[in-house]
Parts: structure tokens; C-alpha cells; sequence
């Protein structure tokens, strides 16, 4: 999820990711269309 700050100037969009590795596994996140990203 995005935080979206606005501003009088315009829009501030902040995304923040983690890399968690474990025995050299990265932990993802898999969504149902597919779709996988860092959590």
C-alpha cells in the first residue's frame, strides 16, 4: 500500500519494501493475478 500526502504544490507518494532472507530465501509477497513483490 502507498501513503499519498498532498501538498500545495501537488502529491507525495511514499512506498517502503523489505528484503527478508532467510537460508537464502527472499520472503515475496504473491498476489492471485500473478503479481509478486517484496513485502
Amino acid at each position: 500500500m502507498d501513503l499519498t500526502l498532498n501538498t500545495d504544490i501537488g502529491k507525495v507518494n511514499v512506498r517502503v519494501a523489505a528484503w527478508i532472507e532467510n537460508k537464502g530465501r527472499i520472503l515475496v509477497s504473491q498476489f492471485p493475478d500473478g503479481v509478486v513483490s517484496l513485502p
